[in-house]
């Protein structure tokens, strides 16, 4: 899916609390949107999170296909100076970024679970 589909979304829409029963954009719902684009609905929630969240430069970035929606996202979360200056060293920098960004979380999620003291009790250390 492209940026420039989901640009269709309106802009003043609510971003927190993105899921299928979102109130309605430009008449339709988040899924209703994604079956008419022919995308997922976790397409149209992010790209309406980088359309709300992100600088010109990154939509621009997704709208010519240099990044994808998952990587633009991410950047999207980080402040407007940390977004241009990101995206002035390029979509390959952008998407190595995301990805060190989602493996630290990915870590500090699983530092958080507790250790289990077998596979086979499964009882808490």
């Amino acid at each position: 899916m492209t940026l420039h589909r989901a640009g269709q979304l309106e802009r003043e829409a609510p971003v927190n609390g993105d899921s299928q029963h979102s109130p309605p954009i430009g008449g339709l719902s988040l899924k209703q949107a994604a079956r008419a684009m022919g995308v997922s609905l976790r397409a149209v929630e992010r790209a309406r999170r980088i359309i709300a969240r992100g600088i010109p430069e990154l939509e621009a970035l997704c709208k010519r296909g240099e990044l994808k929606l998952e990587p633009a996202e991410i950047i999207s979360l980080m402040s407007y100076d940390e977004q241009r200056e990101a995206i002035a060293k390029g979509a390959a920098y952008c998407r190595r970024l995301a990805g060190s960004i989602r493996r630290a979380e990915a870590e500090r999620k699983a530092e958080m679970r507790p250790t289990r003291c077998c596979p086979h009790c499964g009882g808490e250390l």
